[in-house]
């Protein structure tokens, strides 16, 4: 986001009403700034381990018994509808008070398919889901979700999450909104190992 700096420099001077010349110990020098805000941190993931099949991240083995959230990763009967398992958080705060051009900012999130690490041929596509509600610095609006796939996913299924970030107070912030993961319908892995996705997090103003 376009980072927007006003310096304010004010200058108050006392003068002896005696003489004409400047008591040094009666003049104040006060300098300052407004400095309009842009702030946005994910954080790290939360799978982000060695388990003990000497993998890191999520089982995606959802007819494993042993994982307590494999109803979670599963496929959902119907297609985008439902969050799976939380995987991190994140939080913004954008502050637009000094622009007389800037009306908000957007929050762009794309993630891309999982990948084996040693067979690029093994592929998974999954769905990317948020939580999240937006507040204009007094008060929280109503809690919102939406869900995505993959960049790379084909046919008219959305392929980001935008989120407008645009409040008539001028200040708008989320606060530890949620991010969830879950295989896309007709996804299951059928190659051991290690599989890898990049979760992107793009903002600018508006």
């Amino acid at each position: 986001m376009k980072k927007i700096i006003v310096s304010l420099f004010l200058i108050v001077s006392l003068f002896s009403v005696f003489g004409a010349t400047i008591d040094p110990f009666k003049v104040q020098t006060i300098s300052g700034f407004i400095d309009d805000i842009s702030y946005l941190y994910v954080s790290p993931f939360t799978f982000d381990y060695i388990g003990t099949v000497g993998y890191a991240g999520i089982n995606l083995d959802y007819e494993d018994t042993t994982a307590s959230y494999r109803n979670l990763v599963k496929p959902s009967s119907t297609p985008l509808s439902m969050l799976g398992v939380q995987i991190g958080s994140f939080s913004v705060l954008v502050t637009y008070t000094q622009s007389t051009t800037i009306s908000g900012a957007k929050l762009t999130i794309t993630h891309e398919k999982l990948i084996h690490t040693t067979d690029s041929s093994a592929q998974l596509e999954y769905e990317l889901g948020v939580l999240y509600a937006i507040s204009n610095g007094t008060t929280t609006g109503t809690e919102t979700s939406a869900i995505c796939l993959s960049t790379e996913a084909t046919g008219n299924n959305p392929k980001k999450i935008e989120i407008t970030l645009s409040q008539q107070s001028k200040i708008a912030a989320i606060q530890n909104a949620y991010l969830y993961f879950r295989l896309a319908n007709g996804q299951k892995a059928s190659v051991t190992g290690q599989y890898e996705s990049v979760v992107t997090f793009t903002m600018e103003a508006i």
